[in-house]
């Protein structure tokens, strides 16, 4: 199975980190939301934005995670 990757933005919403929503329309704190993607396109995704993006592996931050109601 392939290692499938969140794109987490470096700003924050309170203490939460934020990550691209599907198709990169906009932001969320939300992992259910956030958009899961393959390490080749998470990088190409990150390339001309090293400063702002960060490619993390889903099962790392979904294993660290730590879930509120909404």
């Amino acid at each position: 199975m392939e290692k499938l990757y969140y794109i987490q933005n470096k700003g924050f919403v309170g203490n939460c980190l934020i990550f691209w929503r599907e198709n990169g329309h906009g932001y969320t704190c939300n992992l259910d939301k956030a958009w899961k993607v393959s390490l080749e396109k998470a990088k190409e995704i990150c390339k001309d934005r090293p400063k702002e993006d960060i490619p993390r592996p889903v099962e790392e931050i979904d294993a660290k995670a730590e879930r509120h109601a909404q």
